[in-house]
């Protein structure tokens, strides 16, 4: 099973390129352009890893890793 990659990006052009050079080593990829889709995207997707911009529309990546870092403890 490939591992699954969430890349959270306002830029398309970046995210497009880095999605299509990860698809082509086998990665199964899926793209937010903001993190508030980047959050709601993780609840479903549950990714192997996450590529994550930290100056971001509408959620900050640093906010992203606070709901993260809080979802994280509240599942212990």
């Amino acid at each position: 099973m490939a591992k699954k990659i969430l890349i959270i990006e306002d830029d398309n052009a970046l995210s497009g390129a880095l999605s299509e050079r990860l698809k082509t080593e086998g990665f199964e990829v899926s793209l937010a352009p903001d993190g508030e889709a980047g959050l709601k995207i993780l609840e479903i997707l549950r990714p192997d890893l996450i590529l994550l911009d930290l100056i971001l529309p509408r959620k900050t990546g640093f906010e992203v890793l606070s709901e993260l870092k809080k979802r994280k403890e509240e599942e212990n």
